[in-house]
């Protein structure tokens, strides 16, 4: 027996079936959408009940005689490593991505009809460079009197292609980014002090802003052009109190109060004044703000959210969201049909395919073969028809989305109707890792910063567009955030008040002023709005702020709940930058000495990217499998269970245990010790905070309190030794 996983059913019936190769490894997935009969059986299993003699044979023998809705095959190498998929549904729809590796094992090219990117590495194995390739059509290349050649081949790129972006970086010796140089030309550069702790960000010489940090390492202050940001922290690393004021006058502030005249925006002394309260857990209390007032929040024993201000949330078991009108209070096969008058239906796969809202739109949505959005046909209240199309690349981040001129495009997926002279409104998208970095639209270039390279809350914008008069110019323009890293306020960098909003409990804008129509498509980390559905991009999937889920399922099931659409218990705790794996953004800040104010890391950009889609042919065995062996009992899960595997937690435990005895033979730091006595200790007791923050991390979601505790106590005394070494 080699306790292979075959086949699974989810709480919605759907099912799917897989084999391997002689190697063990998934050489093909078929899915076969919903079927309840064969579900039952196999969902009986799993409770431990009794299943009828007749019935007893394996799953997968019952769909042998079934046609799969849809097929993907994965080709690997002599290594194991995935080299290319092949997607077709019984509609003779065919999907192809291909890859490439160097020598040692890095990603050099991932390729599909869209878009070609390769990677380049130095001999110490990072990123330093990133270049991307538009694939053109058959008519393109007759055109441009070139043959219709195959994007698969490697050769392709080099022979026929012009790179149309390309992203180069450099580092220190330590292993910092301190440049990105971006498809223009331009440079952000990053100054760090000691190992690698972030002090300024400029572009091209000019400060976007500096940053000061607390004995921890913490940041507590950073400017943002004529504003300076202030950040209060509680002993445990959360944001408890923010406000960004003017140090003085700006120079157009200083003219007009020479002029004996006040300008119709001069910046306010205090643009921005905020102030958390947190519960024992963790969660939120309430919200502070000069602007919006206070807003109280409530939670249930799950931590999910129960009120956010006059908002109220119920949930059934599977933490699916329940309307007031919901009578069963229940959603049976986790697809939620209503919400607050907003009505939802699904496909065979379970991906949301049309929407009804309470003003009287309506949505239509289409999908490629991977389950990827690419198509929404938009019927508004007065008869207008909208419809618009999404282009991705092989690593599944979006590189384009349009406006179709005609409403007659059946078949978006199809490459070449996607063309740039079939749009009416295009902007395209370029990525550095898993971070948006630059956005072209008829308007202009926007190019975001963040507070770090790890981090997802936007920092700052850098426009460029061209004036009346034919003239080249650039903003620089300034998010404020809260908490959890939503953009709650723009400024430009006189400090003048561009934009501030609202939000509701989930994630969705409330309200907005706009005084100089400044463009802030941001909404949670990672997340960019799209005005036309009012959907959130959370890069693997699309997030519905209404409902607070995703409109489709986890597409590898990384955290195999029982939900597989369900975003998090709350989002003024929770954040999820890849639309697969959500985690508490709290727990990033407590007690360690990296990160801004709110600082989720994410870890490496590019690993984000590909190894997500590279672990689609692997994953489907280990995480379907540890899926299909959970508990499916809510009932079972009241109490908190570690999020990694039992000898997982075995050995970081072991390794906090000799962590914490070290310490002990050793004791703190005293100022009249010898350097080396001092330094021994602080590398004790960096040892201890390392495990025990790698321990609650990635078992416990940052830890309870008291983990959380111990945890900025051992930051605590390794930086005071530091402190006493200098």
């Amino acid at each position: 027996m080699l306790d292979r996983l075959v086949a699974e059913s989810g709480f919605d019936h759907k099912l799917t079936a897989y084999h391997y190769n002689a190697g063990n490894e998934l050489v093909q997935q078929s899915e076969y959408g919903d079927d309840a009969s064969v579900a039952a059986k196999l969902m009986a299993q799993y409770g431990g009940q009794p299943v009828k003699s007749t019935d007893r044979t394996p799953l997968s023998d019952g769909l042998k005689d079934k046609t799969p809705l849809r097929i993907t095959e994965f080709q690997r190498d002599i290594l194991g490593r995935l080299k290319h998929t092949l997607a077709h549904d019984s509609k003779g729809n065919i999907q192809e991505t291909a890859y490439h590796y160097d020598l040692n094992g890095n990603l050099v090219r991932a390729a599909n009809r869209h878009r070609i990117t390769c990677f380049d590495y130095n001999p110490n194995g990072q990123l330093i460079g990133q270049h991307q390739w538009n694939v053109p059509t058959r008519e393109e290349n007759a055109r441009n009197g070139l043959i219709d050649t195959d994007w698969r081949d490697p050769q392709y790129d080099m022979l026929f292609q012009q790179i149309t972006d390309s992203i180069h970086y450099h580092y220190d010796f330590n292993g910092n980014r301190t440049t990105t140089v971006l498809p223009d030309g331009r440079q952000i550069n990053y100054l760090y002090y000691g190992s690698g702790h972030l002090h300024q960000i400029n572009l091209d010489g000019e400060v976007v802003s500096d940053i000061e940090r607390d004995k921890l390492h913490r940041e507590i202050q950073r400017t943002q052009g004529a504003l300076t940001s202030r950040y209060e922290l509680d002993p445990l690393g959360r944001l408890k109190k923010q406000i960004a004021a003017l140090n003085g006058l700006s120079e157009s502030g200083k003219a007009a109060v020479g002029a004996g005249y006040i300008p119709a925006r001069t910046p306010a002394q205090t643009a921005v004044k905020r102030s958390y309260g947190y519960d024992k857990t963790g969660n939120l209390l309430h919200s502070s703000d000069q602007r919006m007032g206070t807003t109280h929040f409530e939670y249930d024993k799950l931590g999910r959210i129960t009120q956010a201000g006059n908002e109220r949330f119920a949930f059934d078991p599977a933490h699916n969201i329940l309307s007031d009108r919901h009578q069963d209070n229940v959603v049976k096969d986790n697809r939620l049909k209503e919400y607050n008058g907003t009505s939802y239906y699904y496909d065979d796969l379970g991906n949301l395919i049309h929407r009804e809202l309470p003003n009287g739109e309506v949505q239509n949505y289409f999908y490629d073969l991977h389950d990827q959005l690419v198509k929404v046909e938009i019927f508004k209240k007065d008869g207008i028809k909208e419809t618009w199309a999404y282009r991705y690349d092989a690593l599944g981040r979006r590189i384009g989305k349009g406006r179709l001129k005609t409403e007659n495009a059946n078949e978006v997926s199809d490459r070449h109707s996607t063309d740039n002279a079939c749009l009416k409104v295009e902007i395209e998208f370029v990525w550095d890792g898993s971070h948006l970095l630059q956005e072209q639209n008829s308007d202009g270039l926007y190019t975001y910063i963040y507070t770090d390279q790890d981090s997802y809350e936007p920092l700052a914008q850098i426009y460029n567009y061209t004036n009346p008069e034919s003239e080249s110019r650039q903003e620089t323009n300034y998010f404020h955030c809260d908490q959890i890293g939503i953009p709650r306020e723009m400024t430009d960098k006189d400090g003048n008040l561009l934009w501030f909003g609202d939000y509701y409990g989930w994630g969705k804008l409330k309200s907005e002023t706009n005084i100089t129509n400044a463009h802030q498509p941001f909404r949670l980390q990672n997340q960019y709005r799209d005005e036309e559905t009012g959907l959130h991009y959370n890069f693997f999937r699309y997030y519905e702020p209404d409902a607070g889920r995703f409109v489709n399922q986890d597409p590898i099931g990384i955290i195999a709940s029982e939900n597989l659409y369900a975003f998090a218990p709350n989002t003024q705790r929770w954040v999820d930058i890849s639309g697969a794996m959500a985690q508490v953004a709290a727990g990033c800040a407590i007690g360690a000495p990296f990160g801004g104010p709110v600082g989720c890391a994410a870890g490496s950009a590019i690993a984000l990217a590909a190894t997500a889609v590279l672990a689609v042919g692997a994953a489907a065995t280990a995480i379907s499998t540890s899926r299909s062996k959970s508990t499916t009992a809510c009932s079972k899960c009241s109490s908190p269970q570690p999020k990694c595997p039992p000898d997982v937690l075995k050995k970081l435990s072991e390794k906090v245990s000799e962590a914490k005895k070290a310490v002990g033979k050793l004791g703190g730091c005293k100022p009249e010790m010898s350097p080396k006595d001092l330094l021994k200790r602080s590398k004790a007791w960096l040892n201890l905070a390392l495990a025990r923050s790698i321990r609650e991390q990635k078992c416990w979601d940052g830890g309870d309190e008291g983990h959380q505790k111990a945890m900025a106590e051992a930051w605590r005394h390794h930086y005071k030794c530091k402190e006493y070494l200098k």
